[in-house]
């Protein structure tokens, strides 16, 4: 095991990874832009189970804690002011129809860390590219 160190540092091990066609196995967090930028699949671990953080007897290994995946059930969160649906109620209503996927989420990381786009930019270029997702959240 190696641990990067840092962001820089792991996006570079699976760059030499990639290059020397050798395989690796990453901890890494998602959505992320790495899934846009080389090719893979997750490691299914056993499923969580609540105290497996706390009790070795939780788990597949009865001696160990952690021996379990991570909890399934994180999201991102869209969030609105109180007000907002009487103020805005068309831009209420578009934020209620937005919705992304992973992989969407993924590419437009990549434009902004590894294209280097300012937000702006990967916002206007990844709308241009995915009209036909964003036009149905706007009525």
């Amino acid at each position: 095991m190696i641990n990067a160190g840092s962001a820089a540092a792991l996006w570079a091990e699976i760059g030499a990874a990639e290059a020397d066609k050798k395989p690796i196995v990453v901890f890494n967090w998602t959505p992320n832009f790495a899934e846009a930028v080389w090719p893979g699949e997750f490691v299914e671990f056993p499923a969580w189970e609540e105290g497996c953080d706390k009790d070795p007897a939780v788990g597949p290994n009865p001696d160990a804690l952690y021996d379990c995946g991570n909890p399934a059930t994180g999201y991102l969160k869209k969030a609105a002011w109180d007000g907002m649906e009487a103020k805005w109620p068309a831009a209420y209503a578009l934020l209620q129809n937005v919705s992304f996927t992973n992989p969407q989420i993924a590419e437009m990381a990549k434009l902004v860390d590894v294209d280097a786009l300012e937000p702006d930019e990967a916002a206007a270029a990844w709308m241009e590219a995915n009209k036909d997702v964003w036009s149905g959240w706007v009525n």
